[in-house]
């Protein structure tokens, strides 16, 4: 998918660098993070419905989260695909990670950059369990979150 770059600024190290930003029309769109690879990937709800269908049994069985997700306005859900996803996937919610220091405090310009292709956030690893492993992958992948 193509999206926006935009010009970002750390305010910890000052480092310049490019962020991707979904237009406002982009309900059901995140942009996610790999905090190894240093790279940004698409994922739209529409396009994962088997992953929405997981997650949805997942928030079933286990109230408390479901309650959380309520109250985050759904961050807890992106906060769980990031981590089922293939890499060291973060979700991208207003503020991006530095590539120099790490630290999630910049500014944005309105000044794009460029445009550019980045890919859809892939599944392959959970998507090849059965029923039963997903479900306890979750479980295992949000115990200490």
């Amino acid at each position: 998918m193509k999206i926006s770059f935009f010009k970002s600024r750390c305010l910890v190290c000052w480092k310049s660098f490019e962020v991707p930003l979904l237009s406002d029309y982009s309900y059901g769109d995140s942009i996610f993070f790999d905090k190894k690879e240093l790279k940004y990937s698409y994922f739209s709800w529409f396009d994962n419905t088997e992953i929405e269908s997981c997650i949805k049994e997942y928030f079933i069985l286990n109230p408390e989260i479901q309650l959380l997700n309520d109250n985050t306005k759904g961050n807890t859900a992106k906060h769980i695909v990031g981590l089922i996803a293939n890499g060291n996937k973060e979700c991208v919610l207003g503020f991006n990670r530095c590539p120099r220091c790490g630290f999630k405090f910049n500014t944005i310009s309105n000044k794009r950059t460029s445009i550019k292709e980045i890919d859809k956030l892939k599944f392959n690893n959970f998507l090849n369990l059965d029923l039963n492993e997903r479900q306890k992958l979750l479980i295992e992948k949000t115990k200490n979150s």
